[in-house]
């Protein structure tokens, strides 16, 4: 009961911290690609 309730936690912090990577590395490229773009 205590191994699959700390199960959940681990499968909910690693979603967690590859759904917080996915948003650092798309901004990060937001932002790399809006440097590449002439300015207007």
């Amino acid at each position: 009961m205590i191994s699959n309730c700390i199960w959940w936690l681990l499968v909910k912090i690693s979603l967690i911290l590859k759904l917080t990577l996915c948003l650092l590395l798309s901004s990060q490229f937001l932002a790399d690609s809006e440097l590449l773009l002439p300015k207007q």
